[in-house]
C-alpha cells in the first residue's frame, strides 16, 4: 500500500481535530495575558480606550498584542452536520465539544492587522465543502490563502468592529456556511497578551490541529521518497510467522542469550540502593541496544502500569550517553571532534553567529522523549534530574552541571540530563534557564484557586501552546527581583572556561584530554574485569548445548544400533524358521532318501537276469537322489552362510552397544561437568533463570524469577553506574577545552530554538549545532504537537533515539513526524490503558479512507501509535483479557506501584493473570492515614444526565472522613468516567484534590483515588460505554497506590462486565459505611 496515501488519510481526519479556543482565564500576573469575549454586534475592541483591557497593568518594556478567535460556535453542530450527511456511529459515546472558532487574526498594540495572519478554520472549511459536496481533499491552503488576501483589502489601518463584521460574513459566504452558521449569534474572544516588540512573535496555528502542516510535509517527503527506516516499518504490514513468542520454549535460548551479561551495556543510571532492572526490563534494554544500536528501526514496549517504564528509560540513557563517550574517547585531542576548516557563518537579519561542524561519528546519539500526554513528557523529564533519583552515595562526585539541571526543572538536581522542549514558552524558558541562567519570575497566585498542576479535561487534550503562562520578564528584573545571586548559565560558563583555555598551551590542555580519557578508561576496565567473573557464560552455555548436543547423538546412535540389532535378530529368527530349518529338514530327508536308495542297489544275479536294465534303472534314479541331494545341501549351506553373516553383524553390534555405552557415559559425564561449570558460573550470578535452565531443561518463569535482575555479581551494577557518571565526567571536560565552538554552537541553536532562522549554513552545521546541544543536555523532549516547531531544523533520520512515552494514548498520525525525522525509535505503552481520542466519527473516517483508498488497518480508531510499532516487533507475547488478546512488544510483567486489591484488580480484568505483584509497602511514616480500606462506598439514585446527586453526597461524606483520619488533601484523587461528573466536582472538592475524567489521570498517581462512577440511571448506553473495555477501569484502578474507593450502585454494576468478576476485590466496608455513606 502506498504509504503516503496512508499519511494524506490521517492529514484529511487532522482537519477535523481543531483546537479549543483558550477559556477566559483570570489574569493573575501583570505578564499574563488578558482575555474577553465582544459579541459580534460589540463596538468597542480592545485596543480602543473604552474597552476593559485599558484598566489593565501593562509591565515595562511591553506592548499589547491581540489574538482575535473570531465567530466562535460549538463544534459538536459541526458532528451533527457530518452525522446527517454521512450517518451516525452506533451505541454511546462521551459527547466531546469544544469551544472553536471560525478563523483567527492577529492585530498590534494599535489595532491594525499582522500581516498574513489569517488563519482559516480546517474544521470549518471541511464542512462547507462536505455540506456543498466539493472536494476537500485538497485546496484548504489555497482558500486561506485567498482569504488572507481578501483581509488586506477589507481591514485596512485600524480595525472597527464593522470590518470585522464584513470579513466575517465574506468568509461565511466564501465557504458556503451561511445557512449552517444562521441560528444564533456567534461572538468573539480576544487574547490580549504583553509581548516585547523587539522579538518576534509567535506563529503557531491558534485554531487547527498542529500536525497538519508537519503531516503535509510528511506526504511529499514520502512521494519523494525520503522516509526514515522508523517509519517506513511503521507504515508497514509484517508477517506474523516470524515472531518469537517470549511466553513459548522456543524462546529460551534466545532470552538467555539476550538476557547474557555480555549483553548488557557498559554504562547504567546511578540507580538508587544500586538497584538493577528487573527481567523484563532487562531484557527491553539489552534488545533496544541489540537491535537498533549499529542500525535503525523501529520497536514496541509494553508498558502497563507501573512497571517502570522510566526506570527502564534511564538505563538506555545511561548507555547512550557512554557509546557517545566511546567515540570521544577514541579522539586523540579534544578539538579531533570537530571536522577541519568546519566553520560557517549564519545570519539572521544582520545578525551573524558562527557554528562549526562535528565529526559525524558524534552524530546519533540525541535523545528525544515524546508523547501526545504533556503530563508523560514533563514526567520523564522533571524526574531525571532530579535528584533523590541517583543514589545518595555517589554525590556529589556525579554532579554534572547540577545547577544548571535544578535551574531548569526546578527540583534539586544531580545533573543537566534533561529538558522540555515543547511550545514557544518552554523554548524560551529552556533557553533562558540553561543558556543565560535566568532564574524564574516569582508569581503571585490567590489560594481560592487550584494548582495549576490540576487535571481538567478541557485542557488534556490541547497542546500547552495555547496555554503559555507567564511571559518571561527581562533578565535585569528577574534577577533583582531574587536575593540569590544568578547562576551562571551555560553561556556565561563556557565563556569563563572558552577565556581559561586560552591561557593553556595545546600540549596542557591535551594532557588535560588525555587524563579524563584515561579515567574513563579506567572505569571501562574496572567494569570489564568484574563482567569476566561471568562473562563467559555464553560459550558455557553453548558448550552445555553441544555436550547435550553430543549426549543426543551418542543416544540417537545407540538407539539406531539397537533398532538395527532388533531388525537383525528378527532377520534371524526368519531366515532360521522360513529357510535354515527347512534347508536343514530337506537335506536330512534328501540323505534319507540316498541312503535307502543304496540299500536298494542290485546285486549282480539281479543285474545279469535284467540285463544289466535293473542296474541301469537304479543308477538313474540314483543320479536324481544325488542332484536333490546337492541341491538340499547347497540350500542347506545358503542358509547357514546367510545365518553366520548375521551373526557376525550381530556381533559386531554388540561390540558397538558396547562402545556405544562407554560414549555415551563419557558424553553424559563430558555434559555433566559442563552444566556444573555453567552452573557454577549461573550460581555466582544468582541468575536464577539459568539455573533453572540446567538443571530443568527450561528456563526459569513465574513471578519468583521476573522479581529478580537476571544476572547480580557483587560491584557490578556500582562499576556500570561509575562508567556512565565517567561518561558524564568526560563530556564535561570536552565542553571546558572547547568551549570556545561549543558556545558558538550553542548560541547557533539556541537562538533557533527561540525563534530566529538563520541562512547560509549547510545541513551539517545545523545538525552539528543539535549535537552539541544534546551533548549537553542528552535528553530533550516535546509533545507530538509541537514536535515539528522544536525539532523542525531536523531532516530525516538525524534523531539518534526517539523515546515515545504513553503511547497507547498516541493516535498513529501524531507520530509520524518524529518517526520522519528518528534514527531509532522506541514506542513504551499499553494498549490495554487509555486509548487513543479520536473525536472524528466512524463513519467519516470510512468515507475519507475509501477516498484515499487505504485498507481498513489504518483507521485511528483502530490503531495507536504503540499497536503499530508493537506489530512492528518481532519479539513480545499475546497480551489482554481472555478472547481479545493483541500482540505486544517486549512486555514489561512487574507491577510496583498499587496495593494488592488494585493490582488484583487490573491483572485479572486486563491482563489475565500476566503481571507479577512487586509493590513494596511505605513505610509507616509514609503510609496514608486512612483507615477505610479500599473498597465499595454503596449509593444509588436517579441521575442528572450522567451525574448522580447521591453519589456526591456519599463523596461528600467519604471526603470528610478521610479529613478526618488526616488524610492531606494533595494525595487524594477524585476520578469519573464521565465529563457531566466532572463538571459538578469543580466546585465540590478542595483546592489541593486533584479531580477529573480518568482521560487526564494517567501517567500521574494519588495514595488515595475515589473512583465516582455516575452515569445515566435511566438508560444503560452510559454505564455499558464505560466498562465495554477493560482500559477505563484498568487506568483508574492503577492510579491508587494504597486506597481505592468506588461510589457507585452496587448492585446495578455487579451486574455489568468487568465489575461482576471483581466484585470481591471491592467489599462494601459496612463497619465504616454505615452512618450515612449508602443512599437508597
Amino acid at each position: 500500500m502506498n504509504s503516503q496515501n496512508i499519511v494524506r488519510y490521517w492529514h484529511a481526519v487532522e482537519l477535523l481535530q481543531p483546537q479549543a479556543v483558550p477559556k477566559l482565564n483570570k489574569r493573575d500576573s501583570d505578564y499574563q495575558p488578558f482575555f474577553q469575549d465582544i459579541p459580534a454586534s460589540g463596538q468597542i475592541l480592545p485596543w480602543m480606550p473604552a474597552n476593559p483591557l485599558s484598566r489593565q497593568r501593562l509591565p515595562n518594556k511591553r506592548v499589547w498584542s491581540h489574538t482575535l478567535y473570531a465567530h466562535l460556535y460549538d463544534n459538536l453542530d459541526v458532528s451533527r452536520q457530518l452525522e446527517a450527511l454521512y450517518g451516525a456511529d452506533q451505541g454511546y459515546k462521551e459527547p466531546q465539544s469544544k469551544l472553536c472558532a471560525l478563523y483567527a487574526l492577529k492585530f498590534n498594540d494599535q489595532g491594525v492587522m499582522v500581516a498574513n495572519s489569517l488563519v482559516l478554520s480546517s474544521e470549518a472549511w471541511f464542512v462547507g465543502c462536505a455540506i456543498n459536496r466539493q472536494d476537500w481533499t485538497h485546496g484548504f491552503e489555497e482558500t486561506q490563502d485567498s482569504l488572507r488576501e481578501q483581509a488586506k483589502s477589507l481591514l485596512g489601518g485600524v480595525v472597527n468592529a464593522a470590518d470585522l463584521a464584513r470579513l466575517t460574513d465574506h468568509i461565511r459566504q466564501s465557504l458556503g456556511l451561511d445557512q449552517f452558521f444562521a441560528d444564533g449569534p456567534h461572538g468573539h474572544r480576544f487574547r490580549s497578551a504583553p509581548i516585547n516588540p523587539n522579538k518576534p512573535e509567535q506563529e503557531d496555528d491558534p485554531l487547527n490541529s498542529f500536525l497538519l502542516s508537519d503531516l503535509a510535509g510528511m506526504a511529499e517527503a514520502l512521494a519523494r521518497g525520503e522516509t526514515s527506516k522508523p517509519l517506513a516499518r511503521y507504515l508497514s504490514h509484517h508477517d506474523a510467522s516470524q515472531r518469537l513468542h517470549l511466553d513459548g520454549p522456543e524462546a529460551d535460548l534466545a532470552l538467555i542469550d539476550r538476557l547474557a551479561p555480555s549483553r548488557y551495556a557498559t554504562g547504567c543510571w546511578p540507580a538508587e540502593k544500586h538497584l538493577g532492572l528487573v527481567h523484563s526490563q532487562q531484557l527491553a534494554v539489552n534488545s533496544l541496544l541489540h537491535t537498533l544500536s549499529n542500525d535503525s528501526g523501529i520497536m514496541g514496549i509494553n508498558g502497563p502500569p507501573g512497571t517502570g517504564k522510566t526506570t527502564l528509560l534511564r538505563d538506555l540513557i545511561a548507555a547512550v550517553v557512554t557509546q557517545r563517550a566511546d567515540v570521544l574517547a577514541t579522539l586523540g585531542r579534544a578539538s579531533d571532534a570537530f571536522i577541519k576548516d568546519g566553520r560557517e557563518t549564519a545570519n539572521d537579519g544582520g545578525r551573524e553567529r558562527f557554528a562549526y561542524q562535528l565529526s559525524p561519528r558524534l552524530f546519533g546519539f540525541e535523545m528525544v522523549v515524546a508523547s501526545s500526554n504533556n503530563g508523560a513528557v514533563e514526567n520523564v523529564t522533571l524526574e531525571l534530574p532530579q535528584r533523590d533519583k541517583v543514589d545518595s552515595s555517589w554525590l556529589p562526585d556525579a554532579e554534572y552541571f547540577s545547577e544548571l539541571g535544578e535551574l531548569t526543572s526546578g527540583k534539586p538536581a544531580w545533573a543537566m540530563i534533561s529538558a522540555a522542549l515543547g511550545s514557544k514558552a518552554k523554548r524560551t524558558q529552556f533557553v533562558d534557564r540553561f543558556f543565560y541562567g535566568k532564574r524564574p519570575p516569582k508569581t503571585k497566585t490567590t489560594s481560592a484557586e487550584p494548582a495549576p498542576s490540576q487535571p481538567d479535561v478541557d485542557n488534556a487534550e490541547l497542546d500547552e501552546d495555547l496555554y503559555e503562562g507567564d511571559p518571561l520578564p527581562d533578565a535585569s528584573m528577574t534577577n533583582s527581583a531574587n536575593e540569590e545571586p544568578a547562576p551562571k548559565g551555560m553561556r556565561e560558563w563556557l565563556s569563563e572556561h572558552a577565556s581559561q583555555m586560552k591561557l593553556l598551551s595545546s600540549a596542557e590542555k591535551n594532557s588535560l584530554w588525555r587524563t579524563a580519557v584515561e579515567r574513563y578508561q579506567g572505569a571501562k576496565n574496572a567494569e570489564e574485569r568484574i563482567r569476566a567473573e561471568v562473562s563467559d557464560i555464553l560459550e558455557r552455555v553453548q558448550t552445555v548445548i553441544s555436550a547435550k548436543a553430543r549426549v543426543r547423538q551418542k543416544e540417537q546412535e545407540r538407539q539406531a544400533h539397537l533398532t538395527q540389532r532388533r531388525e537383525l535378530n528378527d532377520e534371524q529368527a526368519k531366515l532360521e524358521t522360513l529357510q535354515l530349518a527347512p534347508a536343514r529338514e530337506q537335506l536330512k530327508r534328501e540323505l534319507q532318501f540316498l541312503e535307502a536308495h543304496l540299500a536298494t542297489k542290485p546285486g549282480l544275479l539281479t543285474n545279469l537276469i535284467s540285463l544289466w536294465g535293473a542296474h541301469r534303472t537304479w543308477a538313474a534314479r540314483q543320479r536324481l537322489l544325488d542332484s536333490a541331494h546337492t541341491l538340499a545341501k547347497d540350500a542347506f549351506d545358503s542358509a547357514q552362510r546367510l545365518v553366520q553373516r548375521l551373526v557376525g553383524q550381530l556381533a559386531e553390534l554388540k561390540r558397538q552397544l558396547a562402545t556405544d555405552e562407554l560414549e555415551i557415559n563419557e558424553a553424559v559425564v563430558h555434559a555433566a561437568l559442563q552444566i556444573d561449570k555453567a552452573r557454577r558460573i549461573a550460581r555466582a550470578g544468582q541468575a536464577k533463570h539459568l539455573e533453572h535452565w540446567l538443571e530443568q531443561g527450561q528456563i526459569g518463569r513465574g513471578s519468583e524469577i521476573e522479581l529478580l535482575e537476571p544476572w547480580i555479581v557483587e560491584g557490578w551494577r556500582q562499576a556500570r553506574a561509575t562508567v556512565f557518571i565517567e561518561a558524564l565526567k568526560l563530556h564535561h571536560v570536552f565542553f571546558q577545552i572547547e568551549a570556545s565552538r561549543l558556545r558558538a554552537n550553542l548560541d547557533f541553536i539556541t537562538s533557533t530554538l527561540t525563534g530566529s532562522r538563520y541562512g547560509g549554513v549547510s545541513k551539517a552545521v545545523v545538525r552539528s549545532a543539535w549535537a552539541s546541544l544534546f551533548m549537553a543536555v542528552p535528553v530533550l523532549s516535546s509533545t507530538f504537537a509541537s514536535f515539528a516547531r522544536s525539532f523542525g531544523s531536523l531532516g530525516c533520520g538525524e534523531i539518534g533515539w526517539l523515546m515515545v512515552d504513553e503511547a497507547g494514548q498516541a493516535p498513529p498520525q501524531a507520530a509520524v513526524g518524529a518517526l520522519w525525522r528518528a534514527q531509532r525509535a522506541v514506542l513504551v505503552g499499553d494498549p490495554l490503558q487509555l486509548e487513543p481520542i479520536v473525536t472524528v466519527s466512524d463513519a467519516v473516517l470510512e468515507h475519507m479512507r475509501t477516498r484515499y483508498q487505504v485498507d481498513a488497518h489504518w483507521l485511528p480508531n483502530r490503531q495507536s501509535a504503540q499497536s503499530l510499532a508493537d506489530q512492528a516487533t518481532p519479539w513480545g507475547r499475546m497480551a489482554g483479557p481472555k478472547d481479545q488478546k493483541c500482540w505486544v512488544g517486549l512486555p514489561l510483567v512487574v507491577h510496583r506501584r498499587c496495593d494488592k486489591p488494585m493490582f488484583e484488580l487490573a491483572n485479572r480484568i486486563a491482563y489475565d493473570g500476566a503481571m507479577v505483584y512487586g509493590t513494596i509497602a511505605p513505610s509507616p511514616a509514609k503510609e496514608t492515614p486512612a483507615r477505610l480500606l479500599t473498597g465499595w462506598v454503596h449509593a444509588t439514585g436517579r441521575s442528572s444526565g450522567n451525574w448522580v446527586d447521591n453519589e456526591g453526597k456519599a463523596l461528600e461524606q467519604l471526603l470528610a472522613m478521610l479529613n478526618d483520619d488526616g488524610v492531606p488533601p494533595d494525595s487524594i484523587a477524585v476520578i469519573t468516567p464521565f465529563q457531566d461528573v466532572r463538571n459538578q466536582l469543580k466546585d465540590r472538592l478542595h483546592a489541593k484534590i486533584v479531580r477529573g475524567t480518568i482521560h487526564t489521570m494517567q501517567g500521574k498517581e494519588a495514595a488515595v483515588v475515589i473512583l465516582i462512577l455516575g452515569g445515566n440511571s435511566e438508560n444503560g448506553g452510559a454505564r455499558e460505554w464505560a466498562v465495554s473495555k477493560p482500559n477505563l477501569l484498568n487506568v483508574a484502578a492503577t492510579r491508587a497506590k494504597r486506597r481505592l474507593y468506588v461510589i457507585g450502585d452496587r448492585n446495578d454494576w455487579k451486574q455489568r462486565k468487568l465489575f461482576c468478576d471483581v466484585m470481591e476485590l471491592l467489599p462494601v466496608q459496612d463497619g465504616w459505611v454505615g452512618e450515612g455513606l449508602s443512599h437508597a
